[in-house]
């Protein structure tokens, strides 16, 4: 449970919540989700019971300002009520666009990406839950664990977009958004590139406290202008999927203009505190992006005006670049710190390759008035595309469109450590770590493909039984989702209202052993 000052905070957010209609319960599996819509377009909040098990084929809108979907009567999350993406189904699973004081609570919320069909194998452009929106003041997603998200183009597994205010995300744990830029995490009918955030906003003063977030392959957590927010003890950790961005910073976005001539954009009062970033099995491309250009070359001369980073920490073996500052005025970062290892080139501009990567690197033409920590270095070369995304060329691709490219060494010891870890729960031996890294290189597969080898082998079937490697995702979604719910559970059992959220981190990570 979070507790400490921003607790007063949550209260004053969350103090807007209209009274919705009465509480409808359901009993039982429903098969489509249709009896819930029309609870909704008929103003009742819903109410499902413990352990049932909702498909829905469409989008659950909510309708009237203070509804409510949550699980009633569950004692912890291993009693949550589960809404599931039909087989075949597209588009946004739960939609509170617009609804002010909307709450979504105490649920498991799977979007079944490997359930996904589409003659032209891409997914839509939306979010899995669409929040924010004119009038929605007060809205409130918390104590849910959300895992295999439908969503594609950048959009969240959870999004609050611009004109919500007061949105307040706390204490979930999200699982699985999108395919990265090398096919991990791919859906068997999908086409590249299908990513996505695991938090995203645009709305004003979004609280995202004690959040949780694995293996999402855009943005751990993303704030489109999004002034007054405040992200803090929030931990993401690429265990398997090459993450773009840990928190980032980087949306010169229309909605916050400030001036169109200078090109200024608001980012202010924004507070980026005590959130935890791990590079463990899967690259995390830039830990905290702050200013345009470091994302993509064409913000260049875009500038991102006031926020507050400071004592965050980044960690792991598989960092691209860290703290890196280009674009901005007024910022302060301060009491930040890095253990990390950092390898292998952003893609940079045609032309101009980017400084070699390191934890902490500044554009000192392009800070303004900001304040930065001693550590930062200046830039020798460029700070600009630092991804090692958006201009893979067509003969570094493989068949299937995604980056057919040797990993960096440091990198490969980090993702064959953690494949290990994960399907066998122990660390690879010397001779396992020198065949497993240079197969990885020579071959140029992912680690998707180191894992379905090591599911093969006699240790993993001992542990876990005879499991097809086509059904790795459907397989590790459901192992995750059973220590979350454990882990979880166990807090609660002893009094939480819901686990800190590194601490649950590693509770998982030792669990994995």
């Amino acid at each position: 449970m979070y507790v400490g000052g921003f607790r007063v905070m949550f209260v004053k957010y969350c103090a807007f919540l209209l009274a919705a209609g009465p509480l409808v319960s359901f009993g039982g599996t429903i098969a489509d989700g249709t009896s819930l819509q029309a609870e909704l377009d008929a103003g009742n909040n819903i109410a499902l019971r413990p352990g049932q098990v909702v498909e829905i084929s469409e989008t659950l809108k909510f309708t009237k300002p203070g509804q409510r979907i949550e699980t009633i009567g569950a004692e912890t999350a291993t009693d949550y009520a589960r809404i599931v993406m039909a087989d075949g189904a597209v588009g946004t699973l739960i939609d509170a666009y617009g609804v002010g004081g909307a709450v979504l609570s105490n649920l498991i919320l799977d979007g079944n990406r490997q359930g996904f069909r589409k003659p032209d194998g891409k997914l839509d452009m939306v979010p899995m839950l669409n929040f924010g929106g004119e009038g929605a003041v007060g809205q409130e997603i918390r104590n849910c664990i959300v895992i295999a998200g439908r969503c594609a183009g950048g959009w969240g597994a959870i999004h609050a977009q611009e004109g919500g205010k007061g949105i307040v995300i706390r204490d979930n744990v999200v699982f699985d958004a999108g395919a990265d830029i090398r096919g991990n995490g791919r859906s068997p009918f999908e086409k590249a590139f299908g990513w996505g955030d695991g938090i995203s906003s645009a709305s004003r003063n979004t609280i995202i406290v004690n959040n949780l977030i694995y293996d999402v392959t855009d943005d751990g957590i993303m704030l489109q202008g999004a002034p007054g927010s405040v992200v803090k003890d929030n931990v993401m950790v690429s265990i398997s999927r090459e993450m773009l961005g840990g928190i980032v910073l980087i949306d010169p976005f229309k909605y916050y203009e400030l001036d169109a001539e200078k090109k200024t954009y608001d980012y202010r009062e924004i507070i980026i505190e005590d959130n935890l970033i791990l590079g463990k099995g899967g690259r995390m491309h830039i830990g905290f992006p702050m200013g345009g250009a470091p994302w993509n070359a064409r913000f260049a001369g875009t500038t991102l005006i006031g926020s507050q980073v400071r004592n965050n920490h980044i960690g792991g073996g598989a960092v691209g670049y860290g703290f890196v500052v280009n674009g901005v005025d007024g910022f302060e970062v301060v009491g930040n710190t890095s253990d990390a290892t950092y390898s292998g080139l952003g893609d940079g501009m045609p032309g101009t390759p980017p400084d070699a990567p390191q934890a902490f690197m500044v554009d000192p033409a392009n800070i303004g008035s900001s304040t930065l920590q001693l550590e930062f270095e200046p830039m020798n070369e460029s700070l600009s595309g630092l991804l090692r995304a958006r201009r893979t060329p067509k003969d570094s691709r493989n068949a299937l469109g995604y980056r057919d490219q040797p990993y960096p060494d440091e990198e490969v010891a980090a993702v064959v450590q953690m494949a290990y870890v994960e399907m066998l729960g122990r660390d690879p031996k010397a001779g396992e770590w020198a065949f497993w890294t240079k197969w990885l290189q020579e071959t140029r597969s992912n680690s998707d493909t180191l894992r379905r080898n090591l599911m093969s082998t006699w240790e993993f079937v001992q542990e876990h039984g005879n499991v097809d490697p086509l059904d790795l995702h459907i397989w590790r979604n459901e192992r995750w989702l059973e220590m979350i719910l454990k882990g979880c559970s166990a807090a609660q059992s002893a009094g939480a209202d819901w686990p800190v959220a590194r601490e649950l981190n590693e509770e998982l990570l030792k669990e994995l052993r």
